[in-house]
């Protein structure tokens, strides 16, 4: 599968432009059977290795609009979405998101409105102190946060080398969506991203669960951290739902390590 190609930009109009900042990426290893059930008809899971993943990604959006609006009208708003990774017919290795939280009404309500994905106005509130950060997410009427972590920013990664767990993971320029019974791809384009490792300090709620997805870990596998993209976003194309050819068994399943927070490390252990 050519996983480079959707890094390149399209020779397609733009539609509208953002700026993401302060990026925190979460990855859970999960069951390939985990991901598979929630697809929907047209999309398979992307593994790498055998194994699947379900990720979190928080951000702040800045200077959203469509492309023929100037900068200074755009909107702010903070996002967190869970997804997972998929391709369709063996290529086109992209995302597809289980569920959406913005603390704008407006992009909530757009999305919902556009794409068959659970759609949220929730309390989003990202503070960053130096290398130590916190992300926190609540819906309407829980009563207990959705999501609060906290990490420090630690060792810098640079630009991600092709092949590697960490570009399969964090170089995806494809999302997948259904709208009205068909299937869509949209493309975005930016700048590889300049990562750096996250160290957990702590995590509580259960907003991978809440998608529908059963980790068997508490605390992420990997974690990440950019600073910022500035993204150009196209038009969305409908994918042929193609009839899918069996796939090869996936490596067997093994129990994940529990992680554990030692000293403010990601530490592994085996369960006896």
């Amino acid at each position: 599968m050519d996983r480079l190609a959707p890094a390149r930009r399209p020779d397609q109009l733009c539609l509208a432009l953002q700026s993401w900042r302060d990026l925190l990426f979460l990855h859970w290893a999960v069951p390939v059977r985990e991901v598979r059930r929630l697809l929907p008809a047209g999309l398979v899971p992307d593994l790498y290795r055998g194994v699947a993943y379900v990720s979190v990604a928080a951000l702040e959006v800045l200077a959203a609009r469509p492309a023929f609006v100037p900068l200074n009208v755009g909107l702010r708003y903070r996002q967190v979405t869970v997804r997972t990774y998929v391709h369709s017919g063996g290529e086109n290795p992209g995302l597809y998101v289980l569920s959406l939280d913005a603390s704008s009404r407006l992009v909530s309500r757009l999305v919902q409105t556009v794409a068959h994905v659970p759609c949220f106005t929730s309390s989003l509130a990202m503070v960053r102190r130096g290398r130590d950060a916190e992300v926190r997410l609540q819906r309407p009427g829980a009563p207990q946060p959705e999501l609060d972590v906290h990490y420090a920013v630690a060792r810098d990664l640079g630009e991600l080398v092709p092949g590697s767990l960490a570009f399969f993971l964090l170089e995806r320029y494809i999302a997948y969506f259904e709208s009205a019974g068909l299937l869509f791809r949209a493309r975005v384009h930016h700048r590889p991203y300049r990562v750096r490792n996250v160290r957990i300090r702590s995590l509580a709620g259960e907003l991978v669960e809440a998608a529908g997805v059963l980790a068997p870990a508490h605390l992420p596998r990997h974690a990440y951290h950019a600073e910022r993209a500035d993204v150009e976003l196209f038009a969305p194309e409908l994918v042929e739902r193609l009839v899918p050819v069996e796939e090869p068994a996936p490596a067997a399943w093994e129990a994940e390590p529990r992680l554990e927070v030692v000293g403010g490390l990601c530490e592994r252990s085996r369960s006896s």
